[in-house]
């Protein structure tokens, strides 16, 4: 049998916001987070099972993770509790799959009061430079022949030309996840590329509880 190895890039607030707008707007947001691992094992799982190939095997080799770091003065977000994710999905993938945890600094608005500059900590801060990571591991890990497979996990528009760029200096194949849910419209198409067709796994409500971190950080 062949074994095909595969790498997943995750944009983590994208994956993250986008499950709970689907399957559970009403819910508490961070009870909804999505712990990578199990996310990207449901990948494989789906992927085997839709494989009409019975002497190919999907195997998942290969996680990166990109996510904002909030400040950790930020009463509103969990500085710590982001740390203590990163250390358990990293711990959790030991002597399975290599795995890494990038973070980048929110930026934060600032206001001036005696000429003196402080955070906004009322104002929600954005998320910058993530989008940039997400497409560089992209086609770092395509280049690298490392892999049969690199799967991108957003729906961000801005990382198309980044899967291109990827298609066209690597000879492997390219592929997207998505949520979707037949409820809700905007989950019905995939990322449009001109330049090749590229398949997309769709995952649907079983595949979001199956993916969600109940780990007890606290």
């Amino acid at each position: 049998m062949l074994d095909k190895k595969v790498a997943v890039v995750i944009d983590y607030q994208n994956v993250h916001l986008t499950s709970h707008e689907i399957f559970d707007p009403y819910g508490n947001l961070q009870q909804s987070l999505i712990d990578p691992i199990h996310f990207c094992e449901e990948i494989i799982r789906l992927k085997n099972s839709s494989n009409k190939d019975e002497n190919v095997h999907f195997s998942l080799s290969r996680i990166e993770v990109y996510r904002g770091l909030p400040d950790p003065q930020d009463p509103r977000r969990n500085y710590a509790g982001n740390l203590a994710q990163k250390t358990h999905w990293e711990r959790e993938s030991q002597n399975k799959y290599s795995c890494s945890i990038t973070y980048r600094p929110l930026k934060y608005k600032k206001t001036y009061r005696n000429n003196e500059s402080t955070i906004d900590f009322d104002t929600p801060p954005e998320e910058k430079g993530v989008d940039v990571l997400c497409a560089l591991a992209l086609v770092r890990l395509a280049k690298s022949q490392e892999y049969d497979v690199v799967i991108l996990a957003s729906r961000d528009t801005d990382l198309i030309p980044a899967l291109e760029e990827a298609q066209h200096e690597a000879r492997i194949k390219i592929e997207a996840v998505k949520w979707y849910d037949n409820a809700a419209a905007f989950t019905r198409g995939n990322l449009k590329i001109e330049s090749f067709r590229m398949w997309t796994t769709s995952m649907k409500r079983d595949s979001y509880e199956k993916s969600i971190d109940n780990f007890p950080y606290s």
